[in-house]
């Protein structure tokens, strides 16, 4: 299958940050995976009598699937302002030393809320895209996804910005990243703790859960119910999924594959079991996580002021 890329879609940070620590622990880190015996039923009961969300929450008319470790950092629609926010605080930097660069607005889109990590599971997701990503119309343009009888002439490419910049305007640049200014609206992203190894570990072993596994066998007997071949290498795909082809057959297979995850209940299943290995991990630092959020949010007033003169870039 075909691996895309997202040109406008902000990543929420929890997911980014994992991604590195992933990486890092793919070697090994199974002594990291949180157990879910080393917090108790009572501090899991104090952390949600605290406002915690321990489960997942999924939102059909959105498609949207949150876990519980994305509620301490930046949502989507949250990072694309800081990132603008920052970018603001470094023009303004760089225009002490004589250097214009150029600030983009947000580019968000809603559609990037929408959780395709296995596949469609709704069926706006599998009507409107098939087994391809939701991505706004530029993007698929971007990444080559082929759409049958699409009427729509592909958007012209945009423009490129601080093209104009030289090597010398370049080091100025660097220089303001490291400035106070610019450093505080990173900070909103959140910062780095203990828990993103463990967060991490979470990542790379929760699909080998005898309850994930029992839901894949439950899809899969679903899925040959209905005439389609569980693909063995992408858990909640059937063979013949594209994941860069929007056409009528692909759309129909995808429907059916919405009706198979409905009736077993396989989404559900899947992202609360991530949420149940995540929950020991929030408990073990929720004060530490719950302090971060809560600047984020003290921070995200002036971020949104900063953004807002901007503007978005809907180019």
């Amino acid at each position: 299958m075909t691996r895309l890329q997202f040109f406008s879609s902000p990543r929420r940070r929890v997911t980014s940050t994992l991604t590195v620590a992933v990486i890092l622990c793919a070697a090994g880190c199974a002594d990291a995976v949180p157990d879910g015996d080393q917090v108790s039923s009572e501090e899991l009961a104090g952390a949600e009598a605290r406002g915690v969300v321990l489960d997942a929450e999924l939102d059909a008319s959105s498609g949207a699937v949150v876990y519980p470790a994305e509620r301490f950092f930046p949502t989507a629609e949250e990072e694309s302002v800081i990132t603008v926010a920052g970018t603001v605080r470094l023009a303004e930097c760089a225009a002490k030393e004589g250097v214009e660069f150029t600030v983009v607005g947000s580019r968000f889109d809603p559609v990037y809320t929408s959780e395709t990590e296995f596949g469609p599971w709704t069926g706006a997701q599998a009507e409107t895209f098939g087994f391809v990503g939701p991505m706004t119309d530029r993007d698929m343009q971007a990444n080559g996804v082929v759409r049958e009888d699409a009427e729509t002439s592909a958007a012209p490419p945009r423009e490129p910005v601080n093209e104009h910049l030289t090597d010398e305007d370049w080091a100025v640049i660097d220089e303001c990243a490291e400035s106070a200014e610019v450093k505080a609206v990173d900070a909103l992203y959140g910062s780095g703790g203990p828990w993103e190894e463990q967060l991490a570990a979470v990542e790379t072993t929760f699909l080998e859960h005898p309850d994930v596994q029992s839901a894949v066998d439950e899809l899969g007997t679903c899925f040959e119910s209905e005439g389609l071949t569980p693909d063995p290498e992408l858990i909640g795909f059937p063979e013949g999924a594209d994941t860069a082809l929007i056409s009528e057959e692909q759309v129909r297979m995808a429907l059916t594959t919405v009706a198979c995850k409905d009736k077993t209940g396989f989404t559900e299943k899947v992202a609360q079991v991530k949420a149940d290995l995540q929950a020991p991990v929030i408990v073990t630092y929720l004060d530490e996580l719950l302090a971060q959020r809560k600047a984020i949010d003290d921070g995200l007033a002036e971020a949104r002021s900063l953004a807002a003169e901007v503007g978005r870039d809907d180019s």
